[in-house]
Order: C-alpha cells, then structure tokens, then sequence
C-alpha cells in the first residue's frame, strides 16, 4: 500500500509540474503572437 501510495503522489506531482510547464509556454506563446 505505502508503495502505491507514493506511485500515485509522484504521479499526480509529475502532471502538475507538467501542467504548470505547459500553461507558461501557452501563456508566453500568447504573448509572443499577440504583439
């Protein structure tokens, strides 16, 4: 159980620290068009 336990926090840590990644590059491609 304890090994599934942190398999599934590294799991939701990877998406969010990908998540957060993607909306930076969005935001800043955004940016970039917009001018």
């Amino acid at each position: 159980m304890c090994a599934l336990h942190s398999l599934v926090l590294c799991s939701v840590f990877f998406f969010f620290s990908l998540y957060g990644q993607l909306s930076v590059i969005m935001s800043f491609w955004l940016h970039a068009m917009s001018q």
